[in-house]
């Protein structure tokens, strides 16, 4: 489906290369690419970049897993909003048992888990012993979901929008920092190591300079948290913060070095794709394909020695959708 932006309609991108899945804004010529935190960490092996972002190869059944921490998500809307935990179960189940969704029978995480990690949160958390409050925007609503897409790089073919959602923007009552907090739903046992694995995360990173840029009057000290939300099959949640991580402004230097550097070498690579330099321009990369959540979801296509193969498999597993950090959690 065609959108519009600016009074432009841009057309998808697969009408002039009917595999890939970017938009093109034909006033202009440009091909728009949104990049986010997540896109970027994936940086590492090009052609998973260009399987996700480019062609917007995204699988065809929603994983139960993911979707336990997006249900999680939605309660957390509601509890930073209202703080009523009716509410909070309800759209955290309404999300969760949707028909699309297929839970496992042999796995722990049932809607009943679900709900005691609702409400256990609520008990923990709620009826005033919080120590973060949502920040309010200008209409007086606290500032959750916070959507974001910032020009940040064009030239003659393509441009670049930094993306994604900051979960809550809140007044930390116990440091004073305004807080970039990110809800993190995880099954891994390993607390304090999750949590310190953030003290360089690029996601952090871009939520700080993003923050910059889109309330540049606000001079305040400004910080990120992980606030992890850990779940088990013994349904006793453990819920824990990170401490404040507060980035230099060397330290965000260097980050903006390193996301240029990835940038470019996207560009030139998807400038030389788009001249016909096909697949070559996306090489392998087999340090990549284990993740600290397993397999890379694409390990079974690059295992594949025919193409034919590949795209038969890409197919009949994957579909094609834009790439819109913005919309994830829809």
């Amino acid at each position: 489906m065609d959108q519009t932006r600016d009074g432009i309609t841009l057309i998808f991108m697969s009408n002039l290369h009917p595999e890939l899945a970017l938009q093109h804004d034909p006033q202009t010529g440009r091909y728009i690419i949104m990049f986010d935190a997540s896109i970027y960490k994936e940086s590492s092996c090009s052609r998973k970049l260009f399987y996700k972002l480019i062609r917007g190869l995204r699988s065809s059944t929603k994983e139960f897993k993911m979707e336990y921490g997006t249900a999680f998500h939605k309660s957390m809307v509601e509890f930073y909003t209202t703080g009523n935990l009716d509410n909070m179960i309800k759209l955290a189940t309404d999300h969760y048992c949707s028909p699309e969704i297929f839970i496992p029978e042999t796995d722990w995480r049932t809607p009943a888990n679900l709900v005691t990690t609702v409400v256990k949160y609520w008990q923990q958390y709620g009826e005033g012993k919080e120590r973060l409050v949502a920040v309010k925007d200008n209409e007086g609503k606290p500032i959750l979901e916070k959507t974001f897409a910032i020009p940040y790089y064009q030239d003659d073919l393509f441009e670049v929008l930094l993306t994604g959602t900051i979960d809550m923007i809140a007044l930390d009552n116990l440091t004073g920092y305004t807080l970039l907090v990110d809800h993190k739903t995880t099954s891994l046992t390993q607390v304090d190591n999750y949590l310190n694995s953030y003290y360089l995360s690029p996601q952090l990173m871009l939520y700080n300079y993003v923050y910059k840029l889109l309330f540049p009057e606000n001079k305040s000290s400004v910080g990120c948290m992980i606030n992890g939300i850990f779940i088990n099959k013994t349904a006793k949640p453990i819920f824990k913060r990170s401490d404040v991580i507060v980035f230099s402004d060397e330290m965000i230097r260097r980050f903006e070095v390193h996301l240029d550097t990835t940038l470019m070498n996207l560009l030139n690579n998807l400038r030389l794709y788009l001249k016909g330099e096909t697949f070559t321009s996306f090489p392998y990369n087999f340090t990549a394909c284990d993740t600290k959540f397993g397999q890379c979801e694409f390990h079974r296509i690059c295992s594949m020695d025919s193409k034919e193969d590949q795209e038969s498999l890409l197919e009949s597993e994957f579909k094609k959708v834009t790439y819109d950090p913005t919309k994830f959690h829809e």
